[in-house]
């Protein structure tokens, strides 16, 4: 009767996002209401399709790339008022809710999230390619540079080496054909630099980033991108470098 009418109608202005009719083209999209509920965004004025460039750049504390999310929650996050947003993207971009209009984020900064890069150092898979970043495709044996590179236990599989950052380096094939199952002790070798667990961004990698948004980013994006975009760079020079060895 009467009062569920009015209980629904208290439920949907409660609610952080609304759905109302949407524009030709585009989607409802599903986002968390205040309440915890879910309800709907709509985009306005630009096609659904175009969602996927209207993703925000989340920066730590110090202006960091941390993280990309997509635009409704970056768009309930401002409204909650849990970030900063340092930049919207430009009009027409925008979404419509039962609150009205919401410009939408392009780079929001979370104020009190300071990213301690050796705490996630341990997530970076520890594969050929970033071992071979690592170690900026050089020999940790006799520090040539070279095509041939390959991995090398620093504790031989046979004496109990595991696959990991601290037992892993790159080898020249001559060296890693020397060195065989023997330890380093028993070569009297030692290594150029320290076995350890590189950051991301030795790597030139962003969580939830793909190469192409780090070389080709927004307008809004590329200042905090910039180093980055440099460090992938910066690895590619070390590749054709090797391969001209």
């Amino acid at each position: 009767g009467g009062g569920a009418a009015a209980a629904a109608a208290a439920r949907a202005s409660s609610a952080v996002a609304v759905e109302i009719a949407a524009p030709a083209g585009s989607e409802p999209l599903d986002v968390l209401g205040a309440d915890g509920s879910i309800s709907s965004i709509v985009p306005a004025n630009f096609s659904s399709n175009n969602l996927s460039k209207h993703r925000a750049l989340v920066l730590d504390c110090a202006y960091r790339p941390i993280n990309v999310i997509s635009w409704p929650k970056a768009v309930m996050m401002d409204w909650s008022q849990r970030v900063e947003v340092v930049e919207y993207y430009p009009p027409p971009a925008t979404a419509w809710s039962g609150q009205g209009e919401h410009m939408l984020p392009a780079v929001i900064r979370v104020p009190n999230r300071y990213l301690n890069l050796n705490e996630i150092a341990s997530d970076v898979a520890c594969t050929r390619r970033n071992v071979l970043v690592r170690d900026r495709y050089t020999c940790q044996y006799c520090g040539c540079s070279s095509k041939h590179l390959t991995l090398d236990h620093v504790v031989p599989v046979s004496k109990g080496g595991r696959n990991e950052w601290l037992n892993l380096v790159t080898a020249c094939v001559a060296c890693n054909q020397r060195k065989g199952d023997k330890t380093l002790q028993a070569l009297g070798w030692k290594l150029r630099a320290p076995l350890r667990k590189p950051s991301p961004w030795e790597l030139g990698l962003v969580i939830g980033l793909s190469p192409g948004d780090v070389e080709r980013p927004s307008e809004a994006w590329a200042p905090y991108l910039e180093p980055y975009r440099a460090k992938i760079q910066d690895i590619r020079r070390m590749i054709r470098h090797a391969d001209k060895n």
